[in-house]
């Protein structure tokens, strides 16, 4: 028998032989380039620092260039941390605004347990923390079923056969001055919704417009961003009023135009003024409320004061952002009301409000006569924004109604509240007849509004 060829156990060893040489001179690349392209230490803590403000500091703005992936990264890792916001209306959950820990109350109430059991004695552990660099020396506890006040940082109290939710005050004493009075309302359990017909969906969405609706937002210095004016939009509003700078007003301007939208916007000048000087005669002319976007030409202005309409609303504008008024301003205000007392109804534009809506807050000038006037002047509603908070409410005979910010700076607080609102634009829907409807929408997406767990019952003068 002859011997079996040996040319196929040769290719086959041939051919085994190359593949090993190709991993080999793989390996060895991967290991080169992991070599070349391995940060030093210095280059590492660079890039660390440039993440943290969004980009390193060679990034390219075109995503296809060198540099660019780490501010592209960072601008998208910002938009989902936006866009997944909570929308719970838990005020620990709203807690911060803008800034997280840095937006503190100065003192924070917490209770064990959270919530009271419906017909029971309910044991509650209270607890005062100060916020950072804040001191106090005493704190004095106060309950509304009657028992006497406690002292302490902690405390325990007995809240007997509760049906409804309950209030506790603490006056919290520092070492000089008057105490910070803040409240913190302990509601009763809620027992959990069930569906209706197998609708696992139970979210709120926001209702349409009743009669005129006006978008009020608090802008400060800077202007609202894109996506909120494009939300607004989408519920049909039919004017926006923003309170806060011109640059603010003019960027605003500027995006709806871009966005091709008709719809009018104002803008209301809340800067304040702290000298205790009237301002002269001639400054009554520079109105504080002006028409920046109007394509249509909607927005008509009555001669003779500082007074807009539109539609069946009048809109009214008392400047007071000086802290003392000219009588002539009164004047011009009292002239303004008796025109715009013809219309089916009237707005009352203020950057102050009438009455306090956060601690040491300076109010309008002449607040009680601004109050008589509007009481015979068929006003619905008294609308500022410099206190910086959502709120609406009745103060005596009127429906008040405060701006909240959309970018809180700091932490803003209700007078009395231990906690920070979040971010808020406010809808004002205005019928012929009837109340106001008041919205506090949240921010980032604006589909939920500031509901009773946020908002109290009553902050000083006025009541929900």
């Amino acid at each position: 028998m002859s011997d079996p060829p040996k040319r196929p156990l040769l290719q086959t060893a041939s051919h085994l032989l190359v593949a090993a040489v190709a991993v080999v001179l793989v390996l060895a690349w991967q290991a080169w380039s992991h070599r070349v392209t391995q940060p030093t230490p210095a280059q590492g803590a660079q890039a660390g620092s440039a993440d943290a403000v969004g980009a390193a500091p060679g990034a390219s703005a075109d995503p296809g260039l060198p540099g660019a992936a780490s501010a592209t990264t960072g601008a998208a890792a910002a938009a989902i941390r936006d866009d997944s916001a909570s929308e719970t209306d838990d005020p620990e959950a709203l807690a911060g605004g803008l800034g997280g820990a840095a937006a503190r109350a100065p003192v924070k109430i917490t209770a064990t347990p959270v919530a009271l059991r419906v017909w029971h004695n309910t044991r509650v552990r209270l607890h005062a923390e100060p916020g950072p660099d804040t001191q106090f020396k005493r704190f004095v506890w106060h309950f509304e079923d009657g028992s006497d006040p406690a002292e302490g940082a902690a405390v325990d109290h007995v809240f007997p056969e509760s049906v409804t939710d309950r209030h506790i005050t603490l006056e919290a004493h520092r070492a000089s001055g008057q105490p910070l009075v803040i409240s913190k309302r302990l509601p009763i359990e809620r027992l959990a919704v069930a569906p209706v017909d197998g609708d696992a969906s139970l979210e709120k969405p926001v209702p349409g417009p009743r009669g005129l609706r006006m978008a009020l937002l608090g802008a400060g210095a800077i202007a609202p961003p894109a996506a909120a004016l494009r939300r607004l939009l989408a519920l049909k509003v039919d004017a926006i009023i923003v309170f806060g700078s011109a640059p603010a007003a003019g960027g605003a301007a500027q995006i709806l135009a871009q966005l091709d939208s008709s719809a009018p916007l104002l803008h209301l000048d809340t800067t304040l003024a702290s000298i205790e000087v009237p301002l002269p005669d001639t400054a009554l002319e520079r109105a504080p409320l002006t028409v920046v976007h109007d394509p249509l030409g909607r927005v008509s202005a009555v001669p003779g004061g500082s007074t807009w309409t539109l539609g069946h609303v009048a809109f009214l504008v008392y400047d007071s952002r000086p802290v003392v008024s000219s009588e002539a301003a009164m004047l011009a205000l009292q002239r303004g009301f008796q025109v715009a007392s013809a219309y089916p109804a009237v707005v009352l534009l203020s950057a102050r409000p009438l009455s306090p809506l956060t601690d040491g807050e300076q109010v309008a000038d002449r607040a009680f006569r601004i109050y008589e006037h509007a009481l015979r002047s068929n006003v619905r509603a008294v609308v500022s924004a410099s206190s910086g908070v959502a709120f609406d409410g009745r103060y005596g005979g009127l429906s008040a109604v405060s701006v909240g910010q959309l970018t809180p700076l700091g932490c803003a607080r209700l007078a009395g509240t231990d906690h920070c609102q979040s971010g808020t634009a406010t809808l004002l829907d205005l019928a012929k007849t009837g109340a106001p409807r008041t919205l506090h929408l949240r921010r980032p997406s604006l589909t939920a509004w500031l509901e009773a767990a946020v908002l109290p019952p009553a902050v000083g003068k006025y009541r929900r």
